[in-house]
């Protein structure tokens, strides 16, 4: 791995400036996210807690596919033995004679 030395103005930490650069190169898919939390010294949980802060997108999905894997997760939660609603029962007219109706259910 390359080493950098780099002056910064007394405004801006080295703890600061690492992160920052880390969630640029995060940003512009040149690190994984692991890889980022960890150069950056954090966990992944609390680095994607950092990238939100940021307004960094976690994840990267066309929108196609991000629609193709939201219909993948809602079909793989969805009960096995579910079954399909019983529609509404009409109501129908019996004729119990020639002359006369009467309506049930």
């Amino acid at each position: 791995m390359a080493k950098m030395e780099l002056e910064l103005p007394s405004t801006v930490s080295v703890k600061e400036a690492r992160l920052l650069l880390v969630v640029k190169l995060y940003e512009t898919q040149r690190l994984s996210l692991g890889k980022a939390a960890e150069l950056a010294g954090y966990s992944v949980q609390a680095f994607a807690e950092l990238l939100v802060r940021y307004g960094v997108d976690l994840y990267r999905y066309p929108p196609d596919e991000l629609e193709d894997e939201a219909l993948r997760w809602i079909e793989e939660r969805r009960p096995v033995a579910e079954t399909p609603p019983v529609p509404p029962r009409r109501r129908t007219a019996r004729l119990t004679s020639v002359e006369t109706c009467s309506a049930t259910r």
